[in-house]
């Protein structure tokens, strides 16, 4: 759909980062209580599916959630006051902190969760209108006692949220809410409605961060993305560590690649460290075109960061294409944008002559 506002852009990369919710995934059977697991999964997917659908209706109707109403043209055209994208970014969060204050300040009574008013309104003080969230959560199917669809009865020390629809519900969400994060250095977790925080993790395979980053991507992309993590982790030793929209992975405690991933629009980026091109000349010079114009011309801009000069700076890289030297910096150079699952082999070549030897 075509962006007004700057806020309708920033949901999109809420709903696409919501992994695929596997039917068999193993439950934490600490969070099961009296349920059985395929009954907690069931709503867990139901619930991750409600939440999906509210992001998607926040971006066709951001005026009804209380979110800054910023013109997309005016942030997209005012980069360097860097304010206004991210007031649009963290504005979206306002359905999930409503969704953890009802998760962890609930407790339940018989079907759903009483919340103490009082304690929901001091976590949510910093948040205006919230009411909003909790009107829009009504129309998608969850039912608030002592709420009037405007304000809350005016003696209600308590109120209770429920899912008729599905009366597991809110014992899944309240799990959720106090589960510990699946990436610890992930604070936009919650938002994704990520199941891993519920599972068994002992019973999860090693790559499941991947096979779900892979899932949200094209077949190719995704194809591409597998094949990398298998040949880094598995062939390589490298460990492999999910940020948010990028899975990284390290040699000791080097950073030497990153799979990167634009969930406002889908593109990808890989982003292999190289620094000895010289040694493995023969190899890009057998690169298909689409990668071997990479090499083909340097991007060093001689700025002075860290007291850099045009004779050194520890970031610079050096090496010789066709009889051309070239200088490039290691920050931008070598971020290879949407390449598809043909480049795998490339990659991998390059990345055993850069750290196996």
């Amino acid at each position: 759909m075509n962006h007004l506002y700057h806020v309708q852009r920033e949901v999109t990369a809420y709903y696409r980062h919501i992994p695929h919710v596997p039917d068999d995934f193993p439950v934490d059977p600490n969070l099961l209580g009296f349920m059985e697991e395929a009954e907690f999964r069931y709503a867990f997917k139901e619930l991750a599916e409600r939440v999906g659908q509210v992001y998607r209706d926040m971006e066709e109707n951001p005026s009804s959630y209380g979110v800054p109403l910023s013109d997309i043209h005016e942030v997209n055209e005012n980069k360097e006051d860097g304010n206004l994208a991210k007031a649009s970014w963290r504005s979206v969060k306002r359905l999930g902190d409503v969704l953890q204050a009802i998760g962890s300040l609930g407790v339940l009574d018989g079907d759903g969760l009483r919340i103490p008013l009082a304690d929901f309104r001091q976590t949510l003080k910093k948040m205006t209108r919230f009411q909003l969230i909790l009107d829009r959560l009504i129309d998608f199917g969850f039912a608030i006692e002592e709420y009037d669809g405007a304000k809350f009865r005016k003696d209600a020390a308590f109120f209770v949220v429920s899912y008729p629809d599905n009366p597991r519900l809110p014992s899944v969400l309240k799990a959720y809410a106090l589960s510990p994060g699946f990436h610890a250095d992930d604070p936009h977790e919650f938002y994704y409605m990520d199941y891993k925080r519920v599972a068994d993790r002992d019973k999860l395979p090693s790559n499941a961060a991947a096979l779900d980053l892979a899932a949200l991507l094209d077949e190719d992309h995704g194809l591409l993305l597998i094949l990398l993590h298998e040949h880094f982790v598995g062939s390589m030793g490298l460990s492999a560590h999910y940020k948010d929209d990028s899975l990284e992975y390290f040699q000791k405690k080097k950073r030497v690649a990153r799979f990167m991933i634009d969930f406002h629009t889908g593109d990808v980026m890989v982003i292999l460290k190289l620094k000895d091109m010289d040694a493995y000349g023969l190899v890009i010079d057998s690169l298909p075109p689409e990668l071997r114009t990479y090499f083909e011309k340097g991007n060093c801009r001689y700025c002075d960061f860290q007291q850099a000069t045009a004779e050194w700076c520890k970031f610079r890289l050096s090496w010789t294409i066709d009889d051309c030297r070239q200088e490039g910096c290691g920050f931008d150079n070598f971020n290879f944008i949407n390449p598809g699952s043909r480049s795998y082999a490339s990659f991998a070549r390059l990345m055993e002559l850069e750290y196996s030897r």
